[in-house]
């Protein structure tokens, strides 16, 4: 959860990077499905077809060995992929050196890679561009936005010498790094692109869900919903005598109709006897209102009780399904034991998995969720220890798919010049299908650093 910092929207025109998509709904936009056909006969410019490995083995032919290392990034956020097949790494790089040279700061960063893993110096400068110019910005999710811009969220701080402030704001940013800042009210750890081109953030310290235009400014056209709280919306969820809070709102998605999805954990606490107890909810909005959705659920919710969760948003918290159905990892106490539950707009989807539950388990932070090419769900998970990437291939019947790796997962070991990995943050889809995987390190000299790999599919 945000405890402090102010909260900030970059939106960067990424020049050559293709069009919109949403972060959170998939490894590509709805709206442009991954073109898959061939190049076909007569294409004298084709390029050969490599040789595909396993699914679940690295590719390499992608960076060096499937992997690329020190672009650049000390810790990643999440990774894109545009409608070109470049591939966009948001995250924490080391920003430009204080005026006096007595410090350099670490700065949100979003850096461009080619289709095949090497670092993109077209872009930005020399292939990175810089957040955020006297801040400490540490991104936590971003989005493709129309004519090739990047949205990016998450907290940063001001620092002036011995003394700090914070605020919340928006900047616009092109890219060559130009600002240009907004005043504004409110934004949040996770970003998703909407049907008809608005931005739906949610925000944990205040426990609200924003709507913005796709330029970042505040969405006050008629009819529109600028933000729902959600303390407010669904205080009728605890017993009389209770008070309802909504502790983290996380993971966040919309339906092709406009409708949002949002989850995260709440609490309904007895001010009189201090007994709380705790679970893990689904909420549905109405797009247009913000009002709750009647049809979902229980009157716009689904909960799920005995969890006791901290979410810190960021991508892959929630996805959507083609047929509709909504899948969430969620954490029972406070163990490495996570459910991956499927959700109808009745409830619980008891087809999914085994009785409605399928089992991972995640060292190092929650597991994420992205689909493939093919409505197939893939889990990045934390790990701890000798392993770099872990990913699992599920089937939207909840089950481990067995050409996948190894039963289903991948899960692969550091290379040399690695001492230890906290696992994958994030996992997107090219055009032909191959899985690029953003995980976090750390080297043998003991800094950090994101690395960035290729899996077959």
């Amino acid at each position: 959860m945000l405890r402090t910092g102010m909260i900030f929207l970059f939106v960067l025109f990424a020049a050559g990077c293709g069009s919109s998509g949403s972060s959170d709904q998939g490894g590509n936009p709805p709206d442009q499905p991954p073109d898959q056909s061939d190049a076909g006969p007569g294409t004298a410019d084709a390029a050969p077809e490599p040789q595909r490995g396993a699914a679940g083995s690295l590719d390499t032919t992608f960076g060096t060995n499937g992997r690329l290392m020190d672009f650049g990034m000390l810790s990643p956020a999440n990774v894109l992929v545009s409608a070109d097949d470049h591939i966009l790494v948001v995250g924490v790089c080391s920003g430009a050196p204080s005026p006096d040279d007595s410090f350099v700061p670490n700065d949100g960063c979003i850096v461009r890679l080619t289709p095949d893993g090497a670092v993109d110096t077209t872009y930005g400068n020399d292939g990175i561009v810089l957040m955020g110019e006297e801040a400490l910005a540490t991104p936590s999710d971003a989005v493709l936005l129309p004519g090739g811009r990047i949205g990016v969220v998450g907290t940063t701080r001001h620092n002036l010498g011995k003394n700090s402030y914070t605020e919340i704001w928006y900047d616009i940013v092109d890219v060559n790094g130009a600002t240009r800042q907004m005043d504004s009210q409110s934004s949040g750890p996770s970003i998703v692109l909407a049907p008809d081109g608005s931005l739906i953030l949610t925000q944990t310290t205040d426990l609200l869900i924003n709507k913005l235009t796709n330029t970042g400014e505040i969405d006050t056209g008629p009819g529109s919903m600028t933000s729902a709280n959600l303390d407010a919306t669904f205080a009728f969820s605890c017993p009389a005598g209770f008070s309802f809070s909504v502790q983290n709102v996380a993971g966040v998605v919309v339906r092709p109709d406009g409708r949002i999805v949002i989850g995260g954990s709440w609490s309904c606490y007895n001010n009189s006897s201090g007994f709380e107890y705790h679970g893990y909810g689904i909420w549905q909005l109405d797009g247009s209102t913000g009002a709750p959705d009647p049809s979902f659920g229980w009157n716009a919710e689904v909960t799920v009780a005995g969890t006791s969760v901290d979410y810190d948003g960021g991508p892959g918290l929630l996805a959507l399904l083609e047929d509709g159905r909504i899948i969430a990892p969620i954490r029972y106490n406070d163990s490495a034991n996570y459910s991956i539950l499927a959700y109808t707009d009745s409830g619980p989807d008891i087809t999914f998995g085994m009785t409605g539950d399928l089992y991972v388990t995640s060292n190092n932070g929650f597991p994420r969720i992205f689909l493939d090419n093919q409505n197939r769900l893939l889990v990045t998970r934390g790990t701890d220890g000798l392993v770099l990437e872990s990913v699992s291939r599920v089937t939207a019947a909840g089950a481990f798919d067995p050409a996948f790796g190894t039963g289903g997962n991948a899960i692969l070991s550091l290379p040399a010049g690695l001492s230890s990995s906290s696992g994958s943050v994030a996992a997107r889809v090219q055009k032909d299908g191959r899985i690029v995987v953003l995980s976090q390190a750390t080297k043998d000299d003991g800094s950090t650093v994101a690395v960035v790999s290729r899996l077959w599919n």
